[in-house]
Parts: structure tokens; sequence; C-alpha cells
């Protein structure tokens, strides 16, 4: 069964609530900054300095955003879901960088671009929950979360003048047996 599913029923389960949007929203986000620390020191290992600084600073911003939801879940008590429960495609939040799209001479370009589509797909997730969402708060709230995504969609398009392509084709005569 897809976890996104109701046991017994063909229909995506909904997000009905705002501490359920909010449980949500605060697992994206904790992701999303748990991963850019992961791919920082994972770039620092193979002496990436370019990639690693933005994706550290990628997770200071992520940590920022789960410091505002963290303000908004101030004596709200919310639902406690395990991983797989979450309602978005495949085990990890929409900001969860795939960690097989980023290779260890990855250009700071490469990883804007990267970061850029996990931010639309949580701009659109949350999108995707106002358009399905019946209480008019978790509608108003979901839109509020899809601005701020479409926020640092802006921020990360603006960051790609900074950081023009490289050819780099990731070529590697002595490639490492493995990441991490």
């Amino acid at each position: 069964m897809s976890p996104n599913k109701v046991a017994g029923k063909g229909r995506p389960r909904a997000i009905r609530s705002v501490p359920d949007l909010l449980a949500h929203a605060l697992a994206i986000e904790r992701d999303a900054e748990e991963r850019y620390g992961e791919l920082a020191d994972q770039m620092a290992t193979h002496n990436n300095t370019a990639a690693e600084d933005l994706f550290r600073r990628l997770a200071q911003i992520e940590g920022r955003h789960v410091t505002q939801i963290q303000q908004l879940c101030v004596g709200v008590e919310l639902p406690q879901r395990a991983p797989w429960e979450f309602l978005w495609q495949g085990g990890e939040g929409p900001e969860a960088m795939d960690l097989a799209s980023v290779h260890y001479l990855l250009s700071p370009h490469e990883a804007v671009q990267l970061a850029l589509g996990h931010e639309a797909r949580a701009e659109e997730f949350y999108r995707g929950v106002a358009g399905r969402a019946r209480p008019a708060a978790v509608r108003q709230l979901a839109l509020q979360l899809a601005d701020e995504e479409a926020e640092h969609v802006r921020w990360l398009q603006d960051w790609l003048q900074h950081y023009p392509p490289q050819a780099t084709g990731h070529d590697d005569p002595d490639p490492p047996m493995e990441q991490g």
C-alpha cells in the first residue's frame, strides 16, 4: 500500500489540521537542515570548499526556518508520525536533497540548481496542501508556508547569477570508493 493512501481506501489522505501541517513543516525543515549539513561535511571531506560553504549557508537558512516553525508550534500539540506516515512521495521530505544526485566535485552552480529544485518541490507540496485543505486555517498556513518557499526559490535564482556554470564533467581519475 502506498504511504499516501488510507488503509482500505483508494484516495490520498489529506492534512486536516494546523497541528498536522505544522508537524509536516517541522519535519521538512529539519530534514533539509540535516541534509545540507551532511552535504557540507561531505564536501569538506573532499576539499570542495566552495560547495561546502554553500551547503553550510543553506543549512543555516533552514535552521532559521526550523526556529520560525517551532515558534508557530508553541502551545500546539503536534501529532506524532512515523517517517513513513508523512504525506509526501518517497521516504524523505521534499526539501531533503537526494544524495544520489550529489557528486563530491559538485560546483556551486550545480549545488544551487539542486537546492532550487528541492525548494520548488517544497513550495509545490504546500500549494498542494492548500488546494486540498478544507479548513480555512490549514489552507491559510499552507499558503503562507508556500510563499516562504517561493521566497527561497527567488533567493536561489538570484544566487545562480553569483555562481556561473562551470565545465566540471566530474571526471575523476581516482574516484572515492564511497562518500561519507
